[in-house]
């Protein structure tokens, strides 16, 4: 078995759901300069000693949550050092509570492709810690980052998994409530400070600190942290509570005002879309992590050229109707189980389960793979196209009642197979082959993974479409 067979299904369940015809994100494009192309959030009147608004936490523990989306033809910063020091300012800046020369400050980044999170303290010192899931492979991530003030351990999640953590500094690291921004910008810096700046560098500081381009969604700010362990990633919009103290839902869809919708005491601390650059951003989009249709993702990615998806999975030689990808077959009756090869060709491996149930929006989930360089890299969204996370967290969640183990044309152990919810060195014959299969009575659904050399970027592996099978 080759490294990329043996890696072939790192599993990660993420559900989208919700209602998003009203729903809109920002699209930025990575200008960094002229303080335009970013969002700005005010959370000081540095004329005054009186605490800011409740988007200024860092003096209690935090949480500081989004969903992004982005490519690394769009986001070529380079890795950076992690560990102490401020390095996080080198990387593709999502997020920038900076403070120019100063302490107390903290900010989010892409370098190298994996998620930076860095936090100065007052005093007690600095420290960046990397990620290590590929965030630039143009799906939509959830990105959770939690600081503890007590100890200063700080934890970057993806995909509601942990990605790293570390020991940072500890102590109050909010803007100071009289808080003189710094005389390092020409002049002092009352542009940029005393703010959260999404999407841009907020001191335009230079080529050498680069802007983020790519999409953000349903930002969450937390006075509290929100996770400990790995967690199912939110499947809709967040919803405010008496830890909320901003969130943006970035639905405006026109104009220059991003709301504040948590209700938070002592707000809102609402933003505002500085819009301009070439090309000019941050435009409204209607692209969201949540699609609307739960069946948006029933052609699963199969590249058949020229932008369109190919189907790979018959049942009786069926890829279902048009909507709802059903089959009606007999129970109890032999039922021929299809898998073609990808049109690109490829190595022809691949893997089924056969799931109880129809699919609801729930099922559309996130495939995900290790690959060579021990990269996570998204494979894209299909239905339940992997028993859950059982490679992340053996054991995590249950195989399938009825039929427990799905099908591989690769031979697994039996410990890996356990975990993959398979049978122990068990393969079946590469695509194209035929599964005979019989059904009880009942509603089922099969989705799974196929080798697929047209695949974009480093995924030689797609997501094949889903098909729903009646028996009766």
């Amino acid at each position: 078995m080759t490294p990329k067979t043996a890696a072939f299904l790192l599993p990660l369940a993420l559900a989208f759901a919700s209602d998003a015809s009203a729903q809109s994100s920002l699209r930025f494009h990575g200008t960094g300069a002229g303080d335009v192309d970013r969002v700005k959030i005010r959370i000081d009147d540095p004329a005054t000693a009186a605490p800011g608004p409740p988007a200024d936490v860092g003096a209690t523990d935090f949480t500081i949550e989004l969903f992004l989306r982005a490519t690394a033809a769009e986001n070529s910063a380079p890795a950076v050092a992690c560990g102490p020091g401020i390095d996080w300012i080198f990387g593709n800046i999502v997020l920038d509570r900076d403070r120019y020369n100063q302490d107390r400050k903290f900010g989010v980044s892409i370098a190298g492709g994996v998620v930076v999170f860095g936090v100065s303290g007052d005093g007690t010192g600095d420290l960046a810690i990397c990620g290590a899931t590929d965030v630039l492979d143009g799906a939509w991530h959830h990105v959770a980052l939690t600081r503890r003030r007590a100890d200063g351990r700080l934890a970057i999640f993806v995909d509601g998994a942990l990605d790293a953590e570390g020991d940072g500094p500890d102590g109050d690291v909010s803007y100071p409530d009289d808080g003189v921004p710094g005389d390092f910008c020409g002049g002092p810096c009352v542009n940029s400070d005393p703010f959260i700046v999404l999407g841009a560098e907020k001191h335009d500081a230079g080529p050498a600190y680069p802007s983020f381009a790519g999409h953000l969604d349903e930002l969450r700010i937390s006075n509290v942290l929100r996770y400990a362990s790995s967690f199912a990633p939110p499947a809709a919009p967040f919803a405010p509570d008496a830890s909320t103290t901003a969130l943006y839902h970035f639905d405006e869809g026109t104009g220059d005002v991003v709301g504040d919708s948590s209700g938070a005491a002592g707000g809102p601390s609402e933003g505002e879309r500085r819009f301009g650059g070439s090309p000019a951003g941050p435009e409204w989009s209607s692209e969201t992590p949540f699609p609307a249709d739960p069946f948006a993702c029933r052609l699963g990615n199969v590249n058949a050229g020229a932008g369109a998806v190919a189907d790979v999975l018959f049942v009786n030689g069926s890829a279902g109707d048009p909507r709802c990808r059903r089959v009606a077959v007999t129970a109890g009756v032999p039922t021929a189980v299809a898998v073609a090869a990808a049109p690109a060709g490829g190595t022809r491996q691949f893997a089924l389960w056969y799931f109880d149930g129809e699919p609801s929006n729930a099922d559309a989930t996130l495939a995900r793979f290790r690959n060579g360089s021990n990269r996570i890299v998204s494979l894209g969204v299909g239905a339940r196209a992997l028993p859950c996370a059982n490679t992340v967290q053996p054991g995590s969640c249950p195989c399938p009642t009825r039929f427990a183990t799905g099908f591989s044309s690769a031979s697994f152990g039996p410990a890996k197979a356990s975990r993959l919810c398979l049978a122990p060195n068990s393969p079946v014959p590469r695509a194209p082959t035929t599964i005979p299969t019989v059904f009880p009575l009942g509603l089922f659904t099969i989705g799974g993974l196929v080798s697929d050399a047209g695949s974009a970027g480093d995924r030689p592996i797609s997501v094949t479409n889903w098909v729903v099978v009646e028996s009766r």
